[in-house]
C-alpha cells in the first residue's frame, strides 16, 4: 500500500528535494494543537498486539498499533525518523515520547502516514471506531480530511460541499460493506477526489462520472450496459411525482454528469485540446454526490431492491 506521502509525493517534496507541504493545510497558527488532538487519539487506539522477534522464531514481544506504525515508517523509510537508531527492532518500544512531539509538532505529511500505517494495523472492529472517531475529530477541527478505508482523502470545498461529499462517502461505504458491488463506485469516488487534488482534472471527471454510472449499474443489477439506456431504466424505477416526466428527469438531471464527462472528457478531444477546470471537475464530483446519495437514499428506501 502506498502511503500518503507517496501518493501525494509531488505535493509533500518539492523538485530539490526538500519537505514542502502544500497539501495538508495543517501550517496555520493553530496546527500544533490539532495536531495534538489527532495524536491523543491515535495513542487511545494503542490497540495491544504481539511481535514475532524474527521471521525464524517463534518467539514474540507485546507491541502495539501506535507503537508498531511508527517503527514501521522508519523501516519502511529506512531511517530512524521517530524511533532513533532502533528502528530496526520490531519489539517494545519503552520510550517514544519524541516521537510525540515530532508529530504533534513536526511535519503534517508524516503525522498522516501514522494515520494510515495504524489503521492498517488495527483489528477489524478497531479499524472501524478508529476510523469513524478519527472523522468525527477531523469534523470537529473544521479539517477537510476523512479517512476512507484506510486512505486519508481531502475534501477541498466549502462547509456544504464537505458535508455533501462525506454523506455519500458514509452511505457508500456501509453499502460496500453489505453488497461488494458498490466496492467499485466507493473506489472511483475516491479517486476522483484525488484527481481533483493533484490537479488532473480530466481524470476527476471522468472517475466521478464512472463512480456515478457503477451505482446505477449496481442498482439494476446490471454488468454492463449503454449509460443513455441505464439512466431511461433507472428513471423509469425512481418514484418520481406525477408531475415529473421520467423522459425529462433523464434528460435533465441524470444526465446532467455524463453530459459533462462526454463533452470535457470523455471520448476524446479531436484535434483540439479541451481544458477542464478546477471548477468544472469539482462541479462534477459535487454532481456524483448529489445523484449518487439520491439514488441510494430511493435504493434503501426501497429495501434495497432493485426496484428504486
Amino acid at each position: 500500500m502506498m502511503h500518503f506521502s507517496e501518493r501525494y509525493k509531488e505535493l509533500v517534496f518539492a523538485p530539490n528535494g526538500e519537505w514542502d507541504d502544500r497539501i495538508t493545510g495543517l501550517r496555520d497558527g493553530d496546527s500544533f494543537q490539532k495536531k495534538k488532538r489527532i495524536v491523543e487519539l491515535l495513542l487511545r487506539f494503542d490497540e495491544p498486539i504481539k511481535l514475532k522477534q524474527s521471521r525464524y522464531s517463534k518467539d514474540t514481544v507485546e507491541s502495539g498499533a501506535f507503537r508498531y506504525a511508527l517503527q514501521c515508517f522508519d523501516h519502511d523509510r529506512g531511517s530512524p525518523y521517530f524511533l532513533g537508531y532502533g528502528f530496526m527492532s520490531f519489539g517494545l518500544c519503552e520510550d517514544y515520547g519524541n516521537a510525540i512531539q515530532i508529530l504533534e509538532g513536526g511535519f503534517t505529511p508524516f503525522l498522516f502516514d501514522i494515520i494510515e500505517y495504524q489503521h492498517e494495523i488495527l483489528s477489524g472492529k478497531e479499524k472501524r471506531e478508529f476510523t469513524k472517531w478519527l472523522n468525527v475529530l477531523f469534523l470537529e477541527l473544521d479539517l477537510p480530511w476523512v479517512l476512507a478505508e484506510g486512505r486519508l482523502i481531502k475534501i477541498d470545498a466549502t462547509q456544504f460541499e464537505m458535508d455533501l461529499k462525506r454523506k455519500t462517502e458514509q452511505l457508500m461505504l456501509e453499502l460496500k460493506d453489505a453488497d461488494s458491488t458498490f466496492q467499485p463506485a466507493f473506489d472511483e469516488l475516491n479517486k476522483a477526489m484525488e484527481f481533483l487534488q493533484k490537479g488532473d482534472y480530466h481524470e476527476a471527471i471522468i472517475n466521478a462520472d464512472k463512480s456515478y454510472e457503477s451505482v446505477v449499474k449496481a442498482i439494476l443489477n446490471l454488468a454492463r450496459g449503454k449509460p443513455d439506456q441505464m439512466l431511461s431504466e433507472m428513471s423509469n424505477k425512481l418514484n418520481l411525482p406525477h408531475s415529473v416526466n421520467p423522459s425529462g428527469f433523464k434528460t435533465n438531471v441524470l444526465s446532467s454528469l455524463p453530459y459533462i464527462r462526454n463533452n470535457v472528457s470523455g471520448h476524446g478531444a479531436g484535434s483540439n485540446e479541451v481544458v477542464a477546470s478546477k471548477e468544472l471537475a469539482n462541479l462534477a464530483i459535487n454532481l456524483a454526490c448529489s445523484l449518487i446519495t439520491y439514488l441510494i437514499e430511493e435504493y434503501r428506501k426501497n429495501g434495497g431492491t432493485e426496484d428504486a
